[in-house]
């Protein structure tokens, strides 16, 4: 099957943040094999690659490491995804066989069983994107990290810890100084994907004390469709329009958001619209942590009535002005009157009362 960097290749969410570590070469036939993949595909085929259409492909004229592409595509048939689902840990390696034409220098591979839930017939949760945008990456990290980011990229900012990310990539026992894992994985992979990729990324560190536990992303699409405001421009923002709250208390509530600046808002809002709120940074912690949280509607009615409205008759307004004025109790004067309505004695005792 001919090969081309316009194949979008589609992976869902599970497999994007599933532990494993591949070489840059491993991940690099693995893409090219998952774009191969058809989207009415039901079942795994073997997946023929010419050596020489994928050295093209990547524009490689060192193919020293490419020409072993059979004992990358063994190691393939060792290394391990580790998915670990809401009601199921999988375990399982890439490819389920390979072989090699020694021929017409080609290879058949062919993707494990396992990995069908996460490559076919997907319709929700997952991820597409054009071959060309990872290809030519030249580090493994900044293949992961691009997946990542694709796969967040509908958010306007998402926060991911460093334990995560090295538990992803399963490198927990390397780059133990924050500094050397910022400089070797964080921002190679941004320079890279910023100038390679058709995204832009921008990130914020998170603190806790002095040590920095988590990152702050923002994803840019380059076609210009989103614009992001720049975080400290957001949060600077908000201190002006969240007035009574401290400012540690906007920077708290700000990092509940997940740093997004519109659901503060919307959750200013509906403080606004409560009366005698108690503890209003907890209330509007808990409402930032919603992960859907609407514009209130603002009622139409009255701040002063919130019984519906009665249409009075004027019987009505008599009856109630006379109860105001005493008018609706019995009086004493009020049965002789009852009792003289139609009286026509000149000597009646109690007319002459």
């Amino acid at each position: 099957m001919y090969m081309d960097k316009d194949f979008l290749i589609t992976k869902s969410n599970e497999l994007i943040v599933a532990r494993y570590n591949l070489s840059l070469e491993e991940q690099r036939l693995i893409l090219v094999l998952a774009s191969m993949v058809q989207p009415n595909d039901i079942e795994f085929k073997e997946y023929t690659i010419y050596i020489s259409q994928f050295l093209e492909l990547l524009n490689v004229k060192d193919c020293d490491k490419y020409a072993l592409i059979p004992d990358i595509a063994k190691d393939l048939m060792k290394k391990v995804i580790d998915i670990d689902g809401k009601n199921e840990r999988i375990m399982f390696p890439w490819l389920a066989g390979a072989k090699h034409n020694k021929k017409n220098a080609s290879i058949k591979l062919i993707f494990h069983p396992y990995l069908k839930p996460f490559l076919l017939n997907l319709k929700s949760n997952f991820v597409s994107y054009k071959l060309g945008n990872v290809l030519l990456l030249n580090s493994k990290y900044s293949i992961r990290l691009y997946e990542i980011f694709k796969s967040n990229e509908f958010k306007t900012n998402f926060k991911v810890a460093i334990k995560e990310l090295k538990f992803m990539f399963m490198i927990e026992s390397e780059y133990n100084l924050y500094a050397d894992f910022k400089k070797r994985v964080i921002e190679y992979a941004k320079k890279e994907i910023n100038a390679k990729t058709d995204i832009n990324v921008t990130y914020e560190e998170l603190k806790e004390g002095r040590k920095v536990i988590a990152l702050n992303f923002l994803i840019e699409k380059k076609d210009g469709k989103k614009t992001l405001r720049p975080l400290n421009e957001e949060i600077e923002s908000l201190k002006k329009k969240l007035k009574e709250f401290a400012e540690d208390d906007v920077n708290k509530i700000y990092i509940e958001s997940g740093r997004d600046y519109n659901k503060t808002l919307i959750a200013y809002e509906y403080l606004k619209l409560k009366q005698n709120v108690n503890k209003s940074v907890g209330y509007m912690i808990r409402l930032v942590r919603e992960e859907k949280l609407k514009k209130p509607v603002k009622s139409t009615k009255s701040k002063q009535a919130s019984f519906e409205q009665r249409n009075y008759t004027k019987e009505d307004f008599k009856n109630l002005e006379n109860s105001l004025l005493g008018r609706d109790k019995k009086y004493p004067w009020d049965e002789i009157n009852d009792i003289c309505s139609n009286c026509t004695s000149d000597d009646c005792e109690h007319c002459s009362k």
